[in-house]
């Protein structure tokens, strides 16, 4: 079926939105389609006829638009244009038109009219400009988005410079590092490497840990490390931080990783400033605590000196008081006050004696104490028998134990009497032993009002160890003074059931100048270096002190020292010489066949020594000084006058009489049966080592 064109240009005309139109050569419409009239034009008023004259729209449009409408119309009739152009129609509703203008022509070709199809573009330039606008202010907010990313973007450069900072990425699949400058620019790397070359740059030590938290990192989606990387000669610590990503569906661990070697430095500076703090301020405590110490301790000791001193004083007071009663007589007859002033005279006296001897103590103490504090003390090394040490050791407190009615138990050897045939001798320093057993039974005697004191001994033999072959005829390299192949181990201990010590005073118990506690001190006296003493010469004979105690129970001091067997031929030797321990002292009015020669320059002494000796039975010659000893000795062997060896003898005069090596040839015919002895002054009652 055939479609009548004619037909189907109107029907297109009639139903479009747009307005198609023509007009005469006389600019008269001559059609327009409804649809455009019905929808648009009839809103606004027009009586839009066919015929009607252009300009009779100035009533709807303003002259400027019919102006430009009639013009287009004409121009239309000569060629074909397009134009836009902004109408108000009706009042005030300004749209946007597009007009596409063309000749109208008749069948002959000859030019009629003219035509033209517009279109309201009102929204459509509406969206373009608000296109454009949005356009504008993208591109600027891209311009401003990008200065933005390059100030920050600087701004990191210069971070990563000045703190040391390198910010990296590794693709988990191909193990691609990308560094994005930084420290790592710095340091020589390129932009992009394999994290296996990187790796051979961290310390072999930290190696296996980077591998094994890069793998725990698969996990948690986290990294953090601490490394030592080494380049080109040079350490640097490294910290490192980094979180996995998804990125194009890659796992990328992206991270940062800062240079700590200085603030590690810097922390190792702090810990070893701290720590100095800390050592300088524990040694200030320590010399603090070290004055306090020693301030009390002068205290103590002159408050200590000075009872024994203001008794000696005020007994002798009382003696000069009372002498005339000793000695006056009256009608030829004793005085009637002389039994009462004798009686009180040996009373003072024997109080003089008691405050003499504390104050010995009291210095003794205090010498023998600088001594071990300078390393000048020595042992005499003699044979002895270790349960007559103490067998004479107690004889010294019977009647301290007797006054305060305490019962004495001794052991030897496990057993409660004594019994010198199993007493082996051995040797050591008896001198010493004596002084730390007295010290401590005087302890036990102080500090115990009720009960018992128990002191013991026991001799234990210890295993010979197994000598090499190579070290047969080698010298031994011990540095005991004691030390020998056959050894003993000799245990003391003084047990008591006195008041005893808590846990609390049991550290300081052997510090110096330091006692259980200030009570303690002002009840009981006391210099606190006994124990300090004691303690300090039992290590000096290569043994141990120990103690173990309780409040309102007791305490118990035990000891042992490594003492070498005395072989026969030391023990008969120091027998001849000394006499048998058992019997130190000779009986006053014997006779001795031992000629003694006293060599002192102190005339109280010297009275005191020949007053001692005489009564024992020994022959005595008394020598002023050295030269005058020599003398005497020569003159005993017949010689007249000093040899000439001894024109200028090594030898000197202090506490003690010493003939030095080095007084020339044939000394040894002169002194082989010459016997030098030390004479030390103890004021205890039956000392048995006062020589």
């Amino acid at each position: 079926m055939e479609v009548d064109n004619n037909v189907l240009f109107r029907q297109i005309m009639m139903a479009s939105t747009d307005l198609i139109a023509s007009w005469d050569l006389q600019k008269r419409w001559t059609s327009f389609n409804q649809t455009y009239y019905d929808t648009v034009l009839q809103q606004t008023g027009l009586k839009l006829r066919v015929g009607m004259h252009v300009s009779e729209a100035a009533g709807f449009y303003t002259t400027e638009e019919v102006e430009q409408l009639t013009n287009a119309i004409g121009r239309a009739a000569t060629e074909q244009f397009t134009v836009t152009q902004e109408f108000s129609i009706g009042k005030g509703d300004n749209r946007v038109y597009r007009g596409s203008f063309w000749p109208l022509r008749a069948t002959n070709g000859e030019v009629v009219g003219s035509c033209a199809i517009i279109t309201n573009i009102t929204q459509q330039t509406r969206l373009e400009k608000e296109l454009m606008e949005l356009k504008k202010e993208l591109e600027v907010g891209i311009e401003e988005r990008t200065q933005e990313l390059s100030a920050v973007h600087r701004r990191i450069t210069l971070m990563q410079q000045e703190f040391q900072i390198g910010i990296w990425e590794v693709t988990m699949s191909t193990g691609v590092l990308k560094f994005d400058g930084g420290i790592f620019q710095g340091i020589g790397y390129a932009s992009e490497m394999q994290l296996e070359d990187f790796i051979k740059d961290i310390v072999p030590e930290d190696q296996p840990r980077f591998w094994v938290t890069l793998e725990e990192s698969k996990k948690t989606g986290r990294f953090q490390f601490e490394y030592r990387l080494q380049t080109a000669g040079k350490s640097r610590n490294m910290s490192a931080r980094a979180i996995m990503h998804v990125i194009d569906g890659e796992q990328r661990l992206v991270g940062m990783t800062t240079d700590v070697t200085l603030l590690r430095r810097l922390e190792a500076e702090k810990q070893e400033a701290l720590r100095k703090s800390q050592e300088e301020a524990i040694r200030a405590q320590q010399q603090a605590e070290l004055q306090r110490r020693q301030d009390e301790f002068i205290d103590s000791i002159c408050h200590e000196i000075r009872n024994p001193l203001n008794g000696t004083f005020g007994n002798l007071q009382i003696i000069q008081e009372i002498m005339p009663y000793l000695f006056q007589l009256e009608n030829g007859n004793r005085n009637p006050k002389f039994d009462e002033s004798y009686s009180q005279f040996l009373e003072s006296f024997d109080a003089i004696r008691v405050c003499t001897e504390q104050q010995k103590i009291i210095v003794d103490n205090t010498l023998d104490f600088s001594k071990l504090n300078s390393d000048k003390l020595e042992l005499n090394i003699v044979p002895f028998r270790p349960g007559e040490t103490v067998v004479q050791v107690m004889k010294m407190f019977g009647p301290q134990l007797k006054k305060k009615n305490l019962k004495l138990l001794t052991s030897f050897n496990a057993k409660n009497e004594y019994n010198h045939e199993e007493d082996t001798w051995v040797k050591g320093d008896p001198f010493r032993l004596s002084q730390i057993l007295v010290n401590l039974v005087s302890n036990a005697i102080k500090f115990t009002e009720v009960g018992e004191i128990e002191v013991g001994v026991q001799q234990i033999d210890v295993e010979e160890p197994p000598r090499r072959n190579s070290d047969a005829d080698s010298p031994s390299t011990s540095t005991s003074p004691i030390s020998t192949p056959k050894m003993k181990r000799i245990k003391f201990w003084v047990r008591d059931t006195g008041i005893g010590m808590s846990h609390l005073e049991k550290p300081r118990i052997f510090q110096r100048f330091g006692q259980s506690s200030k009570s303690i001190s002002s009840k009981y006296g006391g210099t606190g270096l006994g124990l300090a003493i004691s303690k300090k010469l039992v290590e000096l004979m290569g043994g141990t002190i120990e103690m173990k105690s309780e409040r309102g129970v007791g305490s118990t001091f035990n000891l042992s020292v490594l003492c070498a067997t005395a072989l026969p031929h030391e023990v008969e030797f120091h027998r001849n010489f000394h006499g048998d321990q058992s019997s130190p002292v000779p009986v006053v009015g014997s006779q001795s066949s031992h000629n003694i020669l006293i060599v002192e320059d102190n005339v109280i002494n010297q009275k005191i020594l020949i007053n001692c000796l005489t009564k024992a039975g020994y022959r005595i010659q008394v020598a002023n000084n050295g030269l005058e000893g020599l003398e005497a000795y020569a003159n005993s062997l017949g010689i007249s006058g000093i040899p000439g060896i001894f024109e200028k003898p090594d030898f000197k005069l202090k506490d003690d009489f010493k003939l030095k090596d080095g007084v020339g040839e044939g000394k040894e015919s002169l002194l082989h049966e010459l016997k030098v002895v030390q004479v030390i002054f103890n004021l205890k009652r039956a000392s048995p080592f006062s020589t």
